[in-house]
């Protein structure tokens, strides 16, 4: 019989046995072939080449791999699509921008694994972009840069570096000589204004196919921050403009009101005394008068900053009403009240102002002063205190302080 394979040749396959017992079986085998000429008449041959089959088996693994590979991706893809929504509905449901960017530094993590990121907003001036949220990281990056730091924002668009070697890098990541990461900077705009940054670099190397999916996620998650920090600033904004003072930016009366209500129901848990402090400018229908009502503005403006400068962040200033001003102070005794309200009335004093080119008179206020819960133990009673301090103080004369006498009615 004419054999399978030539002489000389590896042949391997598998071939069928049967045991004693008649059970068949098969078995791996690996042999030489030997010259035709050795072969005895009537010798059988199984020689099966097996390594199409093998190609076959390779070809299935590694399309098996390929697809739980896919199927990873898609996993970890609705898992980030997931959490974008999560973090979309948490932003949506800030009430202060300071929630919502503790928010994005709890979420970029969760999005962005072995990643680094930071959000920049405006500063109150105007002037450069502050970090106001970060997440990951530890090279050195710019807490505040320019315009002209950021190629996203001189673009107006998103600026994309995957290899940083070969390409222009924003001025506010590379500083102090740090190593700079494939990254992005996305401008934050909504409403046609840009009012922030947010930059991401992926501090771990990442393939093509997951540094399109990130890229996409980044542009996505830019979009949800960018219109929902708009939304809360908004808020924010119309928050302010109730409850402040357009000419002086201290509270307004009906800002007052409400933290007078909130204090005296602190007060009486804790058992603390609080003061009111009535302050009204001297002659100021003369300034107006004499100089015009800008310059009487003026005077305004800078009796409020005066006061903004001598109390505490948590003192309430408000402008109670034409030059009538209001402070309320938590924690305060009386005789606290009275050398902070002298100090005050000296500072006053020493105001020197002028209006175009002529200087104005010197100004001077009357202060009335009322403590919770001695001269009244509702916000009506505290105010009618400290008013009728501040008239008996214009009355002697003014530029003085006059405190409250008895108790000014109300019981709560």
């Amino acid at each position: 019989m004419r054999p399978l394979i030539e002489a000389g040749a590896v042949a391997e396959g598998e071939i069928e046995l049967r045991r004693k017992n008649g059970e068949r079986f098969w078995a791996s085998y690996r042999c030489r072939a030997l010259d035709p000429a050795h072969v005895e008449q009537g010798s059988i041959w199984v020689a099966s080449d097996i390594s199409e089959r093998k190609r076959s088996e390779l070809a299935l693994l590694e399309a098996k791999q390929q697809l739980e590979g896919g199927l990873r991706e898609v996993e970890q893809l609705n898992r980030q699509i997931t959490q974008l929504g999560e973090l979309t509905g948490f932003l949506q449901a800030s009430s202060t921008a300071v929630e919502a960017l503790a928010r994005i530094s709890e979420f970029g993590p969760r999005l962005f694994a072995g990643s680094a990121g930071r959000v920049y907003l405006r500063d109150p001036a105007g002037r450069a972009w502050s970090q106001q949220a970060v997440w990951g990281g530890t090279a050195p990056v710019s807490a505040h840069f320019s315009d002209d730091d950021c190629w996203a924002l001189r673009r107006s668009r998103p600026y994309r570096v995957d290899r940083p070697s070969e390409a222009l890098v924003c001025a506010h990541l590379a500083t102090d000589g740090g190593a700079v990461h494939p990254h992005v900077c996305l401008p934050l705009t909504a409403q046609g204004k840009t009012f922030g940054v947010l930059t991401i670099e992926h501090l771990r190397e990442q393939g093509r196919a997951e540094a399109e999916r990130r890229y996409g996620l980044a542009v996505a998650m830019a979009e949800q921050v960018a219109l929902a920090i708009a939304n809360v600033q908004l808020r924010e904004a119309l928050l302010q403009q109730s409850i402040r003072d357009p000419l002086t930016g201290l509270y307004n009366r009906r800002y007052l009101q409400e933290v007078l209500a909130r204090e005296i129901a602190h007060s009486r848990r804790t058992h603390a005394s609080f003061a009111v402090l009535m302050i009204d400018v001297d002659h100021f229908k003369k300034f107006n008068d004499t100089f015009g009502h800008q310059a009487g503005d003026l005077v305004l403006q800078q009796v409020a900053r005066t006061i903004e400068a001598r109390f505490r962040r948590s003192d309430v200033a408000c402008r109670f009403g034409g030059e009538e001003f209001t402070v309320l102070l938590p924690d305060t005794a009386l005789d606290t009240a009275q050398r902070l309200a002298n100090d005050l009335l000296e500072n006053i004093r020493t105001l020197a102002l002028s209006h175009g080119e002529r200087e104005l008179d010197r100004v001077t206020a009357s202060l009335g002063v009322a403590i919770f819960p001695a001269h009244g133990s509702t916000p009506q009673a505290l105010i009618e205190a400290a008013d009728a301090a501040l008239y008996r103080a214009k009355q002697s004369g003014r530029n003085r302080v006059v405190v409250g006498e008895g108790r000014a009615g109300g019981t709560g």
